[in-house]
């Protein structure tokens, strides 16, 4: 039994070794475009990711392909309002999830990606980022401030007519009764020491 170890040695020796720039021949999901995105929640744009299916490096046509949104949180929906879309792969591999939009919760997610193709699977995940422009942000807020100015003006001329003019008038007028309970009646004002 001395020459088992020599023999399978021997055996070991002959079997080539796979070349450093060798691919492997498993079935993958390779993202091309999506990766890394940001969505304008305020524009209602994302950017649709595309993927590519091969097996060592070959683009594989046929391969069915599932593109999964997160349920709940930042994410968003396809066309319908569907969380999920499906596509086929033509002769080059290639695969775009059509009608991407994003929803109006802010914050990174992931779209899994899921391929299968005679009876392999592979996956892969794009992560993308729901964002608010700042230049909608800040244009919203000057619109709120330009509100809220507007507003107060309207309300402070509101009351100046309701109440007839601001307590620091000069002139007492006829029927208000200012804060201290005070009737003021028309005629001289008196200026003289507390009484």
């Amino acid at each position: 039994m001395k020459w088992v170890g020599p023999l399978l040695w021997g055996a070991l020796i002959l079997i080539p070794a796979p070349s450093p720039g060798a691919q492997s021949a498993e079935l993958a999901v390779v993202v091309l475009e999506g990766g890394g995105a940001l969505n304008s929640i305020d524009a209602r744009r994302a950017r649709e990711p595309v993927v590519r299916v091969e097996r060592g490096g070959s683009p594989v046509a046929g391969a069915v392909v599932h593109f999964i949104l997160p349920a709940r949180g930042p994410g968003g929906s396809f066309a319908n309002g569907e969380m999920s879309y499906t596509a086929t792969t033509g002769e080059d591999g290639i695969v775009k999830a059509r009608g991407l939009r994003p929803n109006r919760t802010a914050g990174a997610f992931e779209i899994r990606v899921t391929a299968s193709h005679g009876g392999e699977t592979a996956s892969a995940i794009v992560r993308q980022t729901n964002v608010a422009s700042a230049e909608d942000r800040g244009g919203r807020s000057r619109k709120y401030l330009w509100l809220g100015v507007i507003g107060g003006a309207a309300l402070g001329g509101a009351l100046a007519a309701v109440l007839g003019g601001s307590e620091t008038s000069a002139a007492p007028r006829p029927g208000v009764v200012p804060a201290g309970g005070t009737t003021v009646s028309p005629g001289t004002p008196n200026l003289g020491p507390p009484n």
